[in-house]
């Protein structure tokens, strides 16, 4: 029998370590390149590999090991200065990560270490940093449609920065943030991708005479995010196009929700489509995000709020009287968003450390409901109620009857602020572009309030301040209960 292991390279080894690491079956990578380092114990290839590996497997003593040994063997190896940066930046230092970034970039200039770098600038607020680390990457690699994607939700947040200091922003910010926004989809699907069935794209309203256009909208991303396009529904349709909305089921009941110009129903239940129904004929079709490009930046910023309305013949079933009889001030609660969404670890926070702050609130005149699905919502504090969220119906009738929303950045804040309830929003350091970078208010949704992190994952701060604004408007509305 062939001993495989004395046959095969160094070169062999690393290329079988990239295929098993490719398939994310990391371990058998580790023990490939291991038995590589038994042959080569000073390459350094095998040795930012190995803790490239053993950090992505949360193992960071061994992963600063390796790190260790490249740089005594090299200290000018610019990919093991980029893994030990990654390495401080999981472990909190995002300064130093940020330092060792640039040593790497020092000794070898390189796209994918700036846009590692524009990140971490991301982390701590530091947009004129990212920016610039975005422009460069993009630079050097004019082709990488991801990167130029990434770069665009920078811009996004500058031009929201602006709406939200002035509100207004630049055409000209605008117009290129919301076209390199396009490049989305060369990073991720959409949940219902365009049918390839040779229809035009909606051009927008401007200019067009052609009236009763039948629009097809297809979902894209997350709910909070078609809650957000849903503020277009209503001026789209007065503009005199017939609006269709293909969507995952569990969202229709809030689409159903979106109010008409003359306080009617945009979506009949014969407008709106699963997934995988059949399509009835139309006239052209857009991705859901593609409308604020396509409907021209200025009307992101609501002209008649609230845009939700939950339907007459819900609340005769689902009521704030039946559900929540109780005359004491009721706040909903939302602390984890989503766990599959790419910023999770930054913009929700641990239950612990949520509820501690919040229960500074407790007192005979305040009633506590959770906005969170039931297997978020079992492990909250026997203070918080436990509502049946069934499905986005049930939770935007639940934030209705609320009179307080506090909430992480997720579906809730934009239901929430759709519906013109008052919400204090707590965003990460990192927010997402919507938030813009600075500011406490939102054009988005006018009755929000935003609280924003200064550091990741440093909660205290913004809580307690959320507790304060959140005591004075129970406050003023119990007083107003009793005249």
């Amino acid at each position: 029998m062939i001993d495989l292991n004395k046959i095969l390279t160094l070169d062999h080894r690393l290329n079988i370590a990239v295929a098993y690491s490719n398939a994310n079956d990391r371990r058998l990578a580790i023990q490939v390149l291991e038995s590589a380092l038994d042959l080569a114990p000073n390459d350094l290839r095998v040795l930012c590999n190995l803790a490239t590996l053993h950090h992505a497997e949360g193992a960071i003593v061994s992963a600063r090991e390796y790190v260790r040994r490249a740089l005594a063997l090299d200290p000018e190896c610019a990919t093991a200065w980029e893994a030990k940066a990654k390495i401080f930046q999981s472990m909190g230092n995002y300064e130093a990560a940020i330092g060792m970034f640039k040593d790497s970039l020092r000794i070898t200039p390189s796209a994918n270490v700036y846009n590692n770098l524009a990140m971490a600038q991301r982390l701590i607020g530091d947009t004129e940093g990212s920016m610039d680390s975005y422009n460069r990457a993009v630079a050097m690699d004019q082709g990488n449609l991801e990167l130029r994607f990434y770069r665009s939700m920078d811009m996004l947040l500058g031009a929201f920065t602006q709406v939200n200091a002035t509100g207004k922003v630049s055409g000209t910010l605008a117009a290129d943030a919301l076209n390199e926004y396009e490049l989305r989809f060369a990073h991720s699907k959409p949940i219902c991708p365009l049918p390839a069935n040779g229809k035009p794209l909606w051009a927008g309203m401007a200019g067009c005479d052609d009236l009763n256009r039948r629009v097809l909208i297809c979902a894209e991303q997350g709910l909070g995010d078609c809650v957000m396009m849903l503020r277009f529904a209503a001026r789209m349709e007065y503009g005199g196009d017939i609006l269709l909305f293909i969507a995952p089921t569990h969202w229709h009941p809030i689409i159903k929700m979106a109010k008409s110009v003359d306080g009617g129903r945009v979506f009949d239940d014969d407008r709106i489509f699963a997934p995988d129904a059949k399509l009835p004929d139309y006239d052209c079709h857009i991705s859901m995000m593609s409308l604020m490009r396509a409907a021209a930046f200025d009307t992101i910023i609501p002209e008649h709020p609230p845009y939700l309305a939950p339907m007459k013949f819900d609340q005769d079933v689902f009521s704030g009287a039946t559900f929540f009889p109780s005359r004491k001030f009721k706040i909903g609660l939302c602390w984890q968003g989503s766990r599959a969404h790419g910023n999770d670890q930054h913009r929700s926070i641990g239950l612990d450390r949520f509820m501690v702050e919040i229960s500074a609130l407790r007192d005979d005149n305040t009633e506590f409901y959770s906005l969170q699905q039931a297997d978020e919502t079992q492990w909250a504090p026997g203070w918080v109620n436990r509502c049946a969220i069934e499905d986005t119906g049930r939770l935007a009738h639940t934030i209705n009857a609320m009179d307080l929303i506090i909430t992480v950045d997720s579906a809730p804040l934009h239901i929430a602020g759709a519906l013109g309830k008052a919400v204090l929003a707590l965003l990460a350091s990192n927010p997402d572009w919507r938030w813009g970078a600075t500011g406490g208010i939102t054009h988005l949704y006018p009755t929000a309030t935003l609280f924003r992190a200064s550091m990741p994952k440093e909660w205290r701060e913004p809580l307690q301040r959320v507790v304060a604004a959140a005591q004075k408007l129970r406050n003023y509305a119990l007083e107003e209960r009793k005249k």
